[in-house]
């Protein structure tokens, strides 16, 4: 299990996300007496102010995307599955054509798209070289950091990567980054949902295994 601490620094990046999911907003302090996750979920749960309903997110998201992907790729719905590989779904050669027509059917973008790791990690490379060399010959050291930063721009934009591989995955991502949006009716939410979207988002944006008892510090 990882580590039950959660910086509150790093807790920022998280929330961020979160407000954009569930369409909530965060005021200034409000969450400084705020100790643990299992607070924070439970508190994010007294923000939310619409009906509560017992219907599942997740298979809504998975029926909206399997309906716009049914579209888009000229497949009959019954043949996409869950475990349904993307690489196979969506063919390299017009892959961000076709996933932006499913971001503009979706009304968001799922940022599925990614640059070779190798070159991600050589501009990374370079983009630290650069703020290293700056410190001894600052003018090279900055055309270094603006070009390797310029380059890792244009590479993410025509990036053709995927960063998940199946429908399953996408699912889950759709969910966790527009629960609101992915819902059938948005004026709605299955509040039994909360908890695990909270905690699954800390999880994934920070790489750990926390729960409930995770503290803020």
């Amino acid at each position: 299990m990882g580590s039950q601490f959660i910086d509150r620094e790093d807790a920022e990046d998280v929330l961020i996300e979160i407000e954009k999911s569930l369409k909530i907003k965060f005021h200034s302090n409000e969450l400084t007496s705020v100790i643990n996750l299992g607070e924070l979920c439970d508190f994010i749960q007294t923000k939310i102010d619409l009906q509560n309903t017992s219907d599942c997110t997740t298979r809504q998201a998975f029926y909206k995307l399997r309906n716009v992907l049914s579209a888009n790729l000229n497949l009959a719905p019954k043949n996409i599955h869950l475990n349904s590989e993307l690489k196979n779904l969506l063919p390299k050669k017009n892959r961000r054509t076709i996933v932006k027509k499913i971001d503009n059917e979706l009304g968001f973008k799922t940022k599925i798209l990614t640059i070779h790791n190798l070159l991600f990690f050589f501009l990374l490379f370079g983009l630290i070289g650069s703020i290293i060399t700056i410190f001894f010959h600052f003018i090279w050291g900055w055309a270094g950091f603006a070009f390797f930063a310029a380059s890792m721009k244009i590479a993410s934009d025509f990036g053709k990567e995927l960063n998940v591989k199946t429908v399953r995955e996408l699912t889950e991502k759709i969910t966790r980054e527009h629960y609101q949006e992915c819902r059938k009716n948005p004026t709605t939410v299955n509040m039994s949902e909360i908890e695990k979207l909270v905690i699954d988002s800390f999880n994934h944006y920070l790489g750990e295994n926390f729960t409930r008892k995770a503290v803020f510090g």
